[in-house]
């Protein structure tokens, strides 16, 4: 299963609606969302024990793996999540930044290059000359790239 399709399925599009909304601890699932200290999670693992439910969930923005037990019938937060397509119109290599255009041509500058393996192939893709499109996973005011593919001929 790609990143993509991990994201997938559980994202919601957040236009319109609050950062977060409460759920029931017992109603999470794997491959969900849920805020576990006061970071947004994609839930790697959702186990029931006699006190309730222990949570293991990855931070969408760090990585990083964070743990919870809490109660069955406690209320969470769950992180209104959002994926959206963007055209690169440049990539700013000495501020480190991407500019992005939706296909309402509206610009996007907060966005930065991606390290690793994402953040090289948009460089590399882009100074081939290829029209790309960024994907962008945002949630609880952040956002960061997940996905980089050549924008099909009439996309954008």
């Amino acid at each position: 299963m790609s990143d993509n399709e991990e994201f997938d399925n559980a994202a919601q599009t957040g236009e319109g609606q609050g950062t977060t909304y409460s759920v029931l601890v017992s109603a999470l699932r794997k491959n969900g969302h849920v805020v576990i200290d006061g970071r947004p999670c994609r839930l790697l693992q959702v186990s029931t024990t006699t006190e309730g439910r222990d949570l293991v969930g990855e931070d969408l923005f760090t990585d990083q793996e964070i743990e919870a037990s809490l109660p069955s019938d406690a209320t969470v937060d769950v992180p209104t999540v959002s994926r959206k397509d963007y055209e690169l119109v440049n990539v700013e290599v000495d501020e480190g930044m991407l500019n992005l255009h939706d296909i309402y041509g509206t610009p996007r500058d907060d966005i930065p290059v991606p390290n690793g393996d994402l953040g090289d192939q948009i460089k590399s893709d882009f100074a081939d000359g290829k029209q790309l499109v960024v994907t962008i996973l945002s949630a609880m005011d952040e956002s960061r790239p997940i996905s980089v593919r050549e924008a099909a001929k009439a996309e954008f």
